[in-house]
């Protein structure tokens, strides 16, 4: 009311206040989701201590890896590939993080975390979740990662891998630069030639791409900036490509946790 002023009738207010009460139930109800994947053990929700063991630059760009493992030695619950950058391997977690501008506020706690943060130190960080993962039964998938979005899609690719699918799989990363382009040296080694794209310039060439490689039983996986995703998003709308075939995975909430959790009950990943 406050901000509408007199246009802050009885019918809009009524409508406002229906409208928070199911944002509010569905993120309530996401958040039950997370725990019960997490079992009935208390010490495993919330935020918990792990040991850095091991702090490594993924190629020559600002990309930094972690690698964790549980302070009190407790439970390493498995996750699905698209959670983290590495199969699980009951002992350990691996994350990326990208070095941001100093002068750029998005980038203060990826900053904090790589500058101040190395080997032995202790950090706080909650277990994996979340249903970002591969399409059972899909014939084909398109991933199109926008910088670190890569540390997401490469372990769904790695997850085909392991399958024997990897011709399933085609991948176009933007980046840049080539300093940029982590896990360059592993995507191609898995994907077919003329698979693996590394675009480091120029949307128009993005988009005749995208239109080159699509087809109508493709489920595309996006991730990266929210601005990125939603030009990818445009794209493929001009394409006619059915909204139910494209997943995405963002690097900051938006409206869409909201669609995708009305839509199929989706839930967020919690890192």
């Amino acid at each position: 009311a406050k901000f509408l002023g007199a246009k802050a009738t009885s019918d809009i207010l009524d409508a406002w206040s229906a409208a928070y009460d199911i944002i509010a139930t569905i993120f309530i109800d996401l958040e039950k989701q997370l725990y019960d994947e997490l079992g009935s053990d208390e010490h495993d929700k919330g935020f918990i201590s792990f040991n850095i063991i091991k702090k490594e630059k993924i190629a020559s760009g600002p990309i930094v890896s972690f690698t964790l493992e549980r302070h009190d030695g407790g439970k390493m619950h498995s996750y699905h590939p698209g959670h983290l950058i590495q199969p699980f391997d009951d002992k350990t977690y691996r994350i990326a993080i990208k070095q941001e501008n100093d002068h750029e506020p998005k980038g203060i706690v990826s900053n904090e975390i790589i500058n101040n943060y190395k080997e032995g130190d202790n950090i706080l960080a909650t277990l994996p979740a979340g249903t970002f993962m591969l399409v059972e039964n899909a014939r084909c998938h398109l991933f199109i990662a926008g910088g670190i979005g890569i540390t997401v899609l490469s372990s769904l690719i790695k997850e085909l891998h392991k399958q024997g699918k990897s011709n399933s799989a085609t991948l176009i990363h933007c980046v840049p630069t080539e300093n940029h382009a982590a896990f360059a040296y592993q995507m191609r080694s898995i994907l077919p030639r003329n698979q693996y794209h590394l675009l480091l310039q120029g949307r128009h060439l993005l988009q005749r791409l995208i239109h080159k490689t699509i087809k109508p039983d493709t489920h595309v996986y996006l991730c990266g900036s929210v601005s990125f995703m939603n030009k990818v998003e445009d794209y493929l709308a001009q394409c006619g490509h059915p909204s139910s075939h494209i997943h995405t995975e963002a690097f900051r909430p938006s409206l869409s946790l909201i669609k995708n959790a009305v839509k199929d009950q989706a839930t967020t990943k919690s890192l």
